[in-house]
Parts: structure tokens; sequence; C-alpha cells
């Protein structure tokens, strides 16, 4: 086997890996979620007002920081991604009673 062929069946190899590990999350979504606009928003890595805790989760990961309080008549956390320095973050979503509020993204 030539060391060209050699690097095109790695190649190949890689890509079909890393395919089917997108259609294994997918369908483990799909399975989760049963709606797959959902899940496609999911995927594309998108912020909605009203997004559940979870669906944030699987869309973005966890965050960074997480700061929380409790008030009166609601709980509020600010889950902050993308450090960019000392207490400064490059996301900030702020989830109240477990669902996506607002969102602040700095370029």
């Amino acid at each position: 086997m030539s060391f060209l062929a050699l690097i095109l069946l790695v190649g190949f190899g890689f890509y079909y890996f890393r395919n089917q590990k997108k259609a294994k999350r997918k369908a483990d979504l799909l399975l989760k979620y049963g709606d797959a606009n959902l899940v496609e928003k999911i995927l594309k890595g998108s912020i909605w007002a009203g997004q559940t805790k979870d669906e944030l989760l699987d869309a973005l990961g966890q965050p960074e920081g997480v700061d929380s309080k409790l008030m009166k008549t609601r709980s509020r956390e600010i889950w902050k991604y993308t450090r960019k320095g000392k207490n400064r973050f490059g996301l900030r979503v702020t989830l109240d009673n477990g669902r996506v509020a607002t969102w602040d993204s700095k370029a």
C-alpha cells in the first residue's frame, strides 16, 4: 500500500467516524426531545427565550461559571461562557426559574 493510499484511508476513517458521532448525537437528542426542529436548533448551538436548562446544556455545554440568586418569586442563574479575563465573559445567559430569559454576547 502506498503512502498516499494510507493517508487517504486515514482521512476517510476520520471523516466517517466524525459523521457517525454527529449522527449518534442527533439520534440521541431526537429520542430525548422528540422534536426535529428543536434538535436542529440545539445542534446549531442556538439560544432562545424560554429555552430550558437541559436544552441550553445540550446546545452550549457546561458553563464556565454560574451566579445564582434566590428571590421571593423566582430563582435566577447567570451562566457564563467564553472567558475573556478575570470575571469577564463573552456570553452571559440569564435563566429565570430554569428557562432562558435573556442573553448578552460580546464580540
